[in-house]
């Protein structure tokens, strides 16, 4: 997972944290995406499968297992690249109030940095075939997001976008079980594609940190031929703690070898898991 800075308008819930064995109940009038102080560690992994199968597609040789740190059960189970991230809510600077032209006021807006390190065990194969070592990476910074709260949506906004009430909702707020709505339209290398989501179901949903009352939430990604699925991810929400846990499983082309130049076909799935928090009263 990559350096991410996510800016969003939400509204101000603050309460002390739970131990992590109890069961986070659902909450009226809450924020989905957590809020100021509220910080979130995550282990996100991908697993590369052979296509149709449970077969990992990285296998380290035997000479090089002491130097992975990934357990055998990740091994086989085919994680290639796992990341651990740290998210934390704050105000907005000025920086990007001012630089992205938001409307005002300033108050409304908050930020989530997220930083971490990540690593590839591809990468590393690669590496110390070389002679060289590898101990992972820091987590780069990739992208910007903007988020604000507008009559009962979070909504995604541009730097300099004032007409937020045009917008489509990133989250329908409060959040409702068999609510859908449209999320994102885009131009894809296949045609115009548009990303759709569906409130499936509150349930309860047990993870490293513990058990939550979360909403699951089915994003679906498709082209305007309604059989046409490109992609179908899972997330899952508690209010006043945010994402818990995301899913997803696709076909991708990734660059593998030793050599880090053959593109091959693989079945990628991709979990982030929530595995502590926090928050400031």
């Amino acid at each position: 997972m990559r350096k991410n800075i996510v800016i969003l308008f939400i509204s101000f819930v603050f309460f002390s944290c739970a131990k992590n064995s109890n069961i986070t109940g659902v909450e009226d009038n809450s924020t989905y995406l957590g809020g100021i102080g509220t910080q979130r560690t995550y282990i996100q992994t991908e697993k590369w499968l052979l296509p149709g199968t449970s077969d990992p597609v990285v296998i380290p040789p035997d000479s090089l297992i002491s130097k992975v740190p990934f357990s055998q059960n990740e091994i086989s189970s085919g994680v290639v690249i796992r990341d651990s991230l740290v998210e934390t809510i704050a105000m907005i600077d000025s920086t990007y109030y001012e630089g992205w032209e938001l409307p005002p006021p300033r108050q409304i807006y908050k930020t989530i940095v997220s930083t971490g390190t990540e690593y590839n065990l591809s990468f590393a194969l690669s590496e110390f075939i070389h002679n060289r070592n590898y101990q992972g990476s820091a987590v780069a910074e990739r992208n910007y997001h903007v988020y604000a709260e507008f009559l009962g949506k979070i909504i995604e906004v541009s730097p300099g976008d004032t007409l937020l009430s045009s917008k489509p909702p990133w989250l329908k707020v409060p959040l409702i079980v068999g609510d859908s709505w449209e999320r994102l339209q885009f131009p894809s290398i296949f045609g115009p594609a548009v990303i759709s989501v569906h409130v499936s179901e509150l349930k309860k949903v047990t993870i490293a940190s513990g058990t939550f009352e979360a909403y699951k939430l089915e994003v679906i990604t498709k082209l305007s031929d309604p059989d046409s699925t490109l992609q179908i991810e899972y997330e899952y929400y508690t209010p006043n703690v945010g994402l818990i846990l995301y899913e997803t499983k696709r076909t991708a082309h990734v660059w593998y070898g030793y050599d880090s130049i053959t593109r091959i076909s693989v079945d990628q799935v991709i979990r982030k898991e929530l595995v502590s928090y926090s928050f400031i009263e």
